[in-house]
């Protein structure tokens, strides 16, 4: 799926005619002008870094696809998190992706004490070496995942492709992070999170935190999830506005840094159900006072895991165009 831009949903043109729909030293003024100005990333500096990862991602990628275990299971790899959802704020600095692995045959996924978590059950031969009792490790799949990466950057750096490149490998949770140096000074990190792909659906291999040693699975939503963010707007509408402008807000304000840029995105999820329309840029400084004042603490039964889980919509059904249909 083509990603978005800003300018599909209005939000590249919420500095427009400031003066003449929004008087000086209103709120609504000061929300469009700070939009521009602190909020959006300049178009240069999104393009330069998504053909930063791109270039990384097509040799580690062929890397992956040429070894043994993995290369003839690997499926294309899925663009996920706020770059793809038109949600990044401030820098491109941060990519995430998974690389599904294909699973066919007599494996099944069940469920775990732990909504939301799964065992994937099973035994084609391909991977015994993966296996606890016959259920595929999240752990050993992961590790595995995290040398062959490590193989493709050393023979990244020992060739001449990506030269100008400076790249280190490290983890964190279930992601394996590449950061890249480049332009100089300039960074990013590109998160691989590998998954399984079964049954038309994505496993992640994140563990649990009360559950540690165990082979679990967590049931990926992201694809439904950045499809959902991509289409939440219709036209003129600032839904992804007013996120966009509370996680520039959540980056310099410590208060607010209690709450994670998840938090934030299921906020919006139970706001956008709770307040079904007056979501026009004209209604911005009114839509970003209810996202303000709105209890995090009640917004955790939104949680967009549980959401899907429960296969509820986050938004109301509308026929507007661009908006999202159950």
């Amino acid at each position: 799926m083509a990603t978005n831009s800003d300018d599909d949903y209005g939000l590249g043109r919420l500095s427009v005619t400031v003066e003449a729909k929004a008087k000086k030293g209103t709120l609504l003024y000061e929300l469009r002008s700070f939009f521009p100005n602190h909020v959006e990333i300049k178009g240069s500096d999104m393009q330069k870094a998504k053909e930063v990862v791109e270039n990384v991602k097509r040799e580690v990628y062929s890397h992956l696809k040429s070894g043994k275990v993995f290369g003839g299971f690997l499926r294309p790899l899925e663009h996920t998190g706020s770059v793809y959802e038109g949600l990044k704020v401030e820098k491109p600095n941060e990519f995430d992706i998974m690389i599904p692995i294909r699973l066919e045959g007599i494996w099944t996924p069940q469920a775990s004490q732990v909504d939301g978590y799964y065992y994937i059950r099973g035994d084609d031969g391909s991977m015994s070496k993966f296996l606890e009792e016959r259920q595929l490790s999240s752990n050993k799949i992961r590790h595995h995942f995290q040398s062959d990466v490590q193989k493709a950057i050393n023979s990244i750096e020992s060739g001449r492709t990506l030269r100008n490149y400076d790249l280190h490998l490290s983890t964190h949770g279930p992601a394996i992070t590449i950061t890249v140096g480049y332009d100089g000074w300039k960074k990013l990190s590109i998160d691989l999170v590998p998954a399984l792909f079964l049954n038309g659906e994505y496993y992640v291999a994140k563990p649990h935190l009360q559950y540690q040693d165990e082979p679990l699975w967590r049931k990926s939503f992201s694809t439904k999830e950045k499809e959902l963010i991509q289409r939440m707007d219709g036209q003129g509408d600032c839904r992804r506005a007013v996120l966009k402008i509370m996680k520039t807000i959540h980056l310099h304000n410590k208060q607010l840094q209690v709450l994670s840029s998840y938090h934030l995105k299921n906020i919006l999820f139970h706001l956008s159900r709770k307040v079904q329309s007056g979501w026009s840029v004209d209604n911005l400084d009114e839509r970003f006072k209810d996202f303000f004042q709105r209890d995090p603490l009640l917004c955790q039964e939104t949680d967009s895991t549980k959401l899907f889980l429960r296969r509820n919509q986050p938004f109301p059904r509308d026929n507007r165009k661009g908006f999202v249909k159950s």
